[in-house]
């Protein structure tokens, strides 16, 4: 099994700290181009680096909605940035360890819960019909494939004893089921659901997500003493890493 939650604690501690800061100042990481797909990769890109001015206008220049909005966001990340390192770095709430990875059906539930924010968000007047048919979609897609991967782990863990073995030659009796999580796995990984935390990320979130992170893991860590089971992708890909128990504090 692998030893994951005793890193829980840590990471929860720094979500909240995090959702704090968000949550005081009320500004979003990223600008409102949540309809254009492209301005919001080139959004994240720029907000992973700490939206430096060089950013924003190298990215923006030629949309002048949102280059409008440069000097309010240079102001939020500004005060972001502050009071990141006064209450979180310089309180002594970084984690150990830069990343962590994310068993994949948590970072299912964190998608999920997520979306149903962000639905939310969208529902409030002036309503986003848009907006809330795409996050009611990711809900329900997010939702289905969670409940698949929490059935055929669970199969497939019975059958092996919790001892699934060798994923790239499986014995045949549990070959199939192996089969249905990689099929899983290549959907889940279109879901764009995170598998990893990083220390640096917390620039790309919001005020939502930085909250729902928060709860995740403060759930997680309540059940921190019970084994469960799931499956572990390499970073950034659909190909599966582990399948079977993560062990708790």
């Amino acid at each position: 099994s692998v030893r994951w939650g005793g890193l829980v604690h840590e990471w929860a501690k720094w979500a909240d700290a995090v959702s704090k800061v968000y949550l005081k100042h009320k500004v979003l990481a990223l600008p409102d181009v949540a309809n254009d797909p492209t301005l919001a990769e080139a959004a994240k890109v720029c907000a992973g680096e700490g939206w430096t001015k060089e950013c924003t206008q190298r990215v923006f220049r030629h949309n002048a909605r949102v280059r409008d909005q440069l000097n309010q966001i240079e102001h939020d990340r500004n005060l972001l940035e502050t009071e990141y390192s006064h209450s979180v770095a310089g309180a002594g709430l970084l984690p150990q360890n830069q990343e962590i990875r994310l068993p994949t059906g948590l970072g299912l539930e964190y998608k999920k819960a997520e979306s149903s924010a962000e639905l939310g968000v969208c529902k409030l007047a002036p309503k986003d019909m848009a907006c809330i048919a795409a996050r009611r979609e990711e809900v329900e897609t997010v939702k289905v494939l969670h409940a698949e991967l929490t059935k055929v782990v669970g199969k497939l863990t019975d059958l092996s004893h919790g001892l699934v073995g060798d994923i790239q030659q499986p014995k045949a009796d549990v070959e199939q089921h192996v089969e249905v999580v990689r099929k899983l796995a290549e959907l889940i990984h279109r879901q764009n659901a995170p598998d990893m935390l990083s220390q640096e990320g917390w620039r790309t979130l919001n005020a939502v997500s930085a909250v729902v992170l928060k709860q995740t893991l403060g759930r997680v860590e309540e059940e921190s003493n019970v084994a469960f089971h799931d499956i572990l992708l390499h970073h950034a890909s659909p190909h599966i890493l582990y399948i079977g128990a993560f062990k708790g504090l």
